[in-house]
């Protein structure tokens, strides 16, 4: 798990956000309309290594065995999933409920996305692919968000049906498809590093609908 400072210094990437009515920020760390959110996931960030917290945001203390973040469990029993609950509801209820997506919500995301791929029975190639990407995530404390795909209502208002899609698929080649086209956000997006799109978008690759990770 990184610290906050560490989290704090990702955000300083050179990604472009904007604020309605205000334009461009140029500092999402010390602006006004951010700043206030960004300290929040820092303090997320270093209850993990405050003794007050460690024993509701890690797994129990056993010989010889390092304490892990609940926040990026891979559960495998019911206890598990109750310590989870307890950890997740612990930092949720200090803004009542007005963040709720920490960076443990990026967690259950991707062993969504390992447990989609596992049920499309794809190559084992694929599988560890997603399987490493959670193990990524729970490594470095990466903040992971989700948007489902859906258009920006600008799309959805347009008079030609057709045009109303979020996405369009450009080309296919071997090494992939390239699509192009704008899709709707959905919560911490400007606060995150990765972003989970979701499969509303009309793109299909095969039989399936296309979702990614960016």
């Amino acid at each position: 798990m990184r610290t906050g400072a560490e989290y704090l210094e990702s955000l300083r990437d050179g990604r472009k956000v904007w604020v309605m009515g205000e334009g461009q920020v140029d500092d999402i760390t010390t602006h006004a309309a951010t700043s206030a959110m960004v300290r929040e996931y820092v303090t997320w960030y270093d209850r993990h290594f405050d003794s007050a917290w460690q024993d509701v945001l890690l797994t129990s203390p056993q010989a010889g065995t390092e304490r892990l973040p609940l926040a990026f469990l891979v559960p495998t029993s019911a206890d598990d999933l109750r310590r989870m609950g307890k950890s997740f509801a612990a930092t949720i209820f200090l803004s009542a409920g007005n963040i709720t997506h920490t960076p443990a919500y990026g967690n259950l995301i991707a062993l969504g996305i390992l447990d989609a791929v596992q049920r499309l029975n794809p190559s084992p190639e694929h599988v560890a692919t997603a399987a490493q990407y959670r193990d990524w995530l729970a490594r470095t404390g990466r903040f992971l968000t989700f948007a489902g795909g859906a258009a920006t209502i600008g799309y959805r208002m347009r008079e030609d049906p057709d045009a109303r899609a979020s996405m369009r698929l450009i080309k296919e080649t071997d090494a992939g498809i390239v699509v192009s086209g704008k899709i709707g956000m959905h919560t911490a997006v400007p606060f995150a590093e990765d972003v989970y799109i979701g499969t509303i978008g009309a793109v299909t690759g095969g039989r399936s609908r296309v979702s990614s990770t960016i």
